[in-house]
């Protein structure tokens, strides 16, 4: 192929005739491997040599053909091919998927009633360090009669309250 020439681009589609009846799922691929075969050999053309054509145009085949499902549960068409290899482990491993969520959803359950109580038990003991501190202030200076000692503990009492209010919880 020359440089400045690009190669032309075919989209194979899956023939609208090949659908499922409403209300059934297909269990084969959406397209037909002959036809698939055919198009990529007919592509290749004159590009690979006879004798090594057959070879790529099934490893092609085979890159073409890969699927790929994420998600708590394998993909429909294997679920089935499960149930077909042992009834009923089809619904075993639907509940078994729907047992771990339940679980997922409990430990985040746990750990965000934990983070509750830590934040409450940390504003607790805030109210309780600035309490004793401004009474700490206070009986200083009826104590020693002087306003000096007074002013340094509510004076830290003021600035840490407020620079915690300012700095927030993540110190942000």
């Amino acid at each position: 192929m020359k440089p400045n020439q690009s190669r032309p681009s075919r989209e194979l589609k899956k023939d609208e005739n090949s659908a499922p009846p409403e209300g059934e799922a297909s269990l084969k691929p959406p397209f037909d491997m002959e036809h698939l075969e055919a198009e990529i050999a007919k592509q290749v053309g004159d590009l690979i040599p006879r004798k090594s054509r057959e070879e790529v145009v099934s490893r092609v085949t085979a890159l073409m053909i890969r699927e790929s499902f994420s998600g708590p549960l394998p993909h429909p068409r294997h679920l089935a091919q499960y149930e077909s290899v042992s009834p009923g482990s089809g619904d075993r491993i639907i509940a078994m998927a729907e047992k771990q969520q339940e679980h997922l959803m409990a430990l985040d359950n746990i750990g965000l009633s934990a983070e509750i109580a830590d934040r409450k038990l940390g504003m607790k003991a805030a109210v309780g360090s600035l309490s004793l501190l401004v009474v700490s202030g206070l009986i200083a200076g009826v104590w020693t009669g002087s306003p000096g000692m007074a002013a340094v503990f509510l004076g830290t009492a003021a600035l840490g309250a407020v620079g915690a209010f300012i700095r927030g919880r993540n110190g942000r």
